[in-house]
């Protein structure tokens, strides 16, 4: 056992003014593999400890967490706050960064709608990992993928989407969620991993190395990256928050598309038009071949809810046209 001493600033805007120390006999979370982690993610009791030590150090209480959605990293939700905890994981020193550094650049923007960090810290400074944590406000409503929304309210929830996304990639931006070669870096062993996750049928695959060598980039900002149905919170055809930042980063605004359209939208166009309206995208004769080319470089295998038009394509252009050309 070590003595943990945990450092945390509370925040109305990040100020960074240290509130509190809390000294108490704790380790930090050790884990033998990635899946003896994975299998903890939910474990309330196993985190209890670090919650409240994260919430205790900032001055904070929040009657009894319960686990959030199952994802990377810990996280735990209260009747008003959430927390996240931060380590293990590869990269999670660039999520817990730039978690904070998204938060940094939206929040005076009142025409995003996403959680507001409460107050910040590391649980062991002194430790390799130090497991930073992030408290944020509750987003309320229901994810996407819970709320189910029907056809109308579905795209009304896309049009005001398009909207909030476009006030995002409009933003000034700071360095710390510059990833200038994330794109070429994903492109050169796409194929690669695309033969491990096999949604799509082996013909395309082997297509992509000359499909790729045709995208250009063009035009950089911030994205948030990872706008599935457990990221957009929603209440009727109301659009609430956009939560989960930790994979921001400033890059082709294509980039946003893919977990979108091929996630929470499931390969819908009509949708995919909504969003596109809503937004004021510019299209043009490439949209739909740019557009797969980057779903292709995504850093995870979004094309499983599209396997089987994608097995009946008899070419990447054929399934650009077939899942990325909007309906308005």
């Amino acid at each position: 056992m070590v003595r943990l001493q945990v450092r945390t600033h509370r925040t109305g805007l990040l100020s960074g003014q240290t509130v509190s120390t809390v000294a108490r006999v704790i380790s930090p979370p050790v884990f033998e593999t990635i899946d003896s982690y994975g299998s903890r993610l939910g474990d309330v009791a196993y985190w209890r400890p670090y919650v409240e030590a994260a919430l205790a150090s900032s001055g904070l209480s929040d009657g009894e967490m319960v686990s959030g959605f199952v994802g990377t990293y810990p996280t735990f939700v209260g009747e008003r706050l959430v927390v996240k905890l931060f380590g293990c994981f590869p990269g999670w020193r660039e999520s817990a960064d730039a978690e904070v550094a998204a938060n940094r650049a939206i929040e005076n923007d009142d025409g995003i709608s996403a959680p507001k960090i409460v107050a910040l810290g590391s649980l062991f400074p002194g430790d390799q990992e130090g497991w930073p944590f992030v408290i944020m406000e509750r987003q309320h409503g229901r994810a996407w993928r819970e709320a189910e929304p029907g056809a109308e309210a579905a795209g009304s929830v896309a049009s005001q989407l398009g909207g909030q996304i476009r006030r995002l990639h409009d933003l000034e931006t700071a360095h710390p969620l510059d990833r200038e070669d994330w794109i070429a870096a994903q492109g050169e062993n796409a194929a690669e991993r695309h033969r491990k996750w096999a949604s799509l049928p082996a013909h395309l695959i082997d297509q992509i190395p000359t499909y790729l060598g045709h995208y250009r980039g063009g035009r950089r900002c911030l994205v948030h990256s990872d706008l599935t149905e457990d990221h957009l919170f929603v209440s009727g055809d109301r659009l609430l928050g956009i939560i989960d930042w930790g994979d921001a980063m400033i890059t082709d605004p294509f980039y946003e598309l893919g977990a979108l359209h091929l996630g929470a939208f499931a390969g819908d166009r009509r949708l995919l038009g909504r969003f596109l309206t809503g937004y004021g995208w510019r299209l043009d004769e490439d949209f739909a071949d740019h557009a797969l080319q980057v779903a292709l470089m995504h850093e995870f295998d979004l094309f499983g809810s599209i396997a089987r038009r994608a097995q009946a394509a008899r070419s990447l252009a054929a399934l650009a046209t077939d899942v990325w050309t909007p309906m308005f």
